[in-house]
C-alpha cells in the first residue's frame, strides 16, 4: 500500500506541473507587455522625427495643402499613440492577473510542500514506535523463551 506522504507527492507533482504552466502564461503576457511598450516607444520615436521633418520643410515653404496632409497624418498617429496606451493597460492589467494565478499555484505548491514534510515526520515517528515495539515483543518472547528453557 502507498504511503500517505508518496500519494501526497504525487498531489504536490501535478500542483508543480499547473504552477510551471501558469508561470509561462505569465511569462508570454510579460512578453506581450513588453512588445506593447516597444510599439509604443517606436510610434513616439516615429511621431518626433516626423514632426522634425515638418518643420524643416515647413521653414523651407510648404504649401498649404501639403500641411495639411502632415497635420492630418499626425492626427492619426497621435491617434495611434492613443490606441497604443490602451493596449499597454490591457496588458498590465493580463500581466497582474497572470502573476495573481501563478503565485497563487505557488502558494499551493508550496503549502503542500510543507503537509508533505508534516506527513512524513509523522510516519517516521509511526515506523519508529513500530519498530521499537517489535523490539521489545522480541526481547519479551526471548525472555518467555528463556525462563521455559530453565523450568
Amino acid at each position: 500500500m502507498m504511503q500517505r506522504s508518496q500519494r501526497m507527492i504525487k498531489i504536490k507533482g501535478f500542483a508543480e506541473l499547473n504552477e510551471q504552466r501558469a508561470a509561462i502564461a505569465l511569462g508570454v503576457r510579460q512578453q506581450q507587455l513588453a512588445s506593447c511598450v516597444q510599439g509604443l516607444q517606436q510610434l513616439e520615436q516615429f511621431r518626433l522625427d516626423y514632426r522634425q521633418q515638418v518643420q524643416t520643410q515647413a521653414e523651407t515653404g510648404l504649401k498649404a495643402i501639403d500641411l495639411k496632409d502632415l497635420m492630418v497624418f499626425l492626427k492619426r498617429l497621435d491617434q495611434a499613440i492613443l490606441q497604443q496606451h490602451d493596449k499597454i493597460k490591457q496588458a498590465e492589467s493580463q500581466v497582474v492577473e497572470a502573476r495573481e494565478v501563478w503565485h497563487s499555484k505557488y502558494q499551493r505548491v508550496q503549502a503542500l510542500e510543507r503537509v508533505i514534510e508534516d506527513i512524513q515526520v509523522e510516519e517516521q515517528v509511526t515506523a519508529s514506535r513500530r519498530e521499537q515495539a517489535e523490539v521489545d515483543d522480541f526481547n519479551l518472547q526471548s525472555r518467555f523463551r528463556d525462563a521455559d528453557q530453565l523450568l
